[in-house]
C-alpha cells in the first residue's frame, strides 16, 4: 500500500479503472471457460480496496466528507460521460 501514497489523485483513478477493467476481464475469462488464475480475482480486488482507501483518506485530510466525495464524483462521471459525445 505504500507505493499508492506515492500516486497522484488522477494516477489513483486511472489505476482503479485499469482493476476494474481486469476484473470484468477475468469474469469474461471465466464464464467462457478460458484459462485464468482465480488467484488474479483475490488479487485485484484487493488492489481495488487498497487504492480506494488512500484516495478516502486523502479526501479526509483535506476534511471532505464522503457525501460531498460522492457527489463530486458523481458530477465528475457525468461530465466525462458528455465529453465522449
Amino acid at each position: 500500500m505504500l507505493e499508492f501514497r506515492s500516486l497522484s489523485e488522477e494516477q489513483i483513478v486511472e489505476e482503479v479503472n485499469k482493476a476494474k477493467r481486469e476484473l470484468f476481464d477475468l469474469r469474461v475469462k471465466q464464464k467462457t471457460k478460458q484459462e485464468f488464475k482465480p488467484s488474479d480475482f483475490g488479487w485485484h480486488q484487493t488492489k481495488i480496496a487498497q487504492l480506494l482507501t488512500v484516495k478516502r483518506e486523502r479526501e479526509i485530510e483535506q476534511g471532505i466528507t464522503k457525501r460531498e466525495a460522492r457527489a463530486a464524483e458523481k458530477r465528475t462521471n457525468v461530465q466525462e460521460g458528455f465529453a465522449q459525445f
